[in-house]
């Protein structure tokens, strides 16, 4: 990670995961939003990712 002590709420590490799903899925470049714009996104595909291994937890 970088130096900013704030820099784990990028979240650069799931960029590709959102860049897959953003193409696949909505049709849109990932890489031609804004920094505020792909900060949202890369939150909510983290927020979608709990949430699914959630359910598949209670389903076992």
């Amino acid at each position: 990670m970088a130096n900013e002590p704030e820099s784990w709420k990028q979240l650069k590490w799931i960029e590709p995961e959102s860049r897959f799903l953003m193409k696949s899925f909505l049709k849109r470049d990932l890489d031609v939003m804004t920094d505020s714009a792909r900060r949202t996104i890369n939150w909510c595909v983290l927020a979608l990712d709990v949430a699914v291994i959630y359910i598949v937890l209670n389903f076992l």
